[in-house]
């Protein structure tokens, strides 16, 4: 990474991170990690987005509204939108939490590409 590049990738981390609890997450996946992990920032204030590519898994979350979490972390996280559609899910979040095997890292990336901006 060139000097130049380092300086912009630092100032789009620092404008991201000055947005505080405005900070949209996008959690890429709705297995167990993922809704734990959706519900958490949540339930932490976060506006958050769930990605899945399977629709049916995430009958559950719009039928309720969200994911309630029980543990270590106790509550109801809001879910914004819980939807199989990439585009969708991604566009308007400041982070992308991806939370799936690592096999399927490699076609995320090439379904996300085209809709991610700096």
């Amino acid at each position: 990474m060139n000097e130049a590049s380092e300086i912009k990738l630092k100032q789009l981390i620092k404008q991201t991170a000055e947005k505080g609890k405005a900070m949209t997450f996008c959690v890429i996946g709705a297995g167990h990690g993922g809704m734990a992990m959706a519900g958490h920032l949540s339930i932490m204030g976060f506006p958050v987005r769930l990605y899945n590519r399977t629709d049916e898994k995430l009958n559950a979350v719009r039928w309720h509204g969200g994911i309630r979490v029980g543990g270590e972390v106790e509550g109801f996280g809001k879910i914004e939108c819980a939807v199989s559609n990439i585009e969708e899910a991604i566009t308007g979040a400041d982070v992308l939490m991806v939370v799936t095997p690592s096999t399927a890292h490699k076609s995320l990336a090439e379904s996300c590409a085209p809709y991610l901006k700096d």
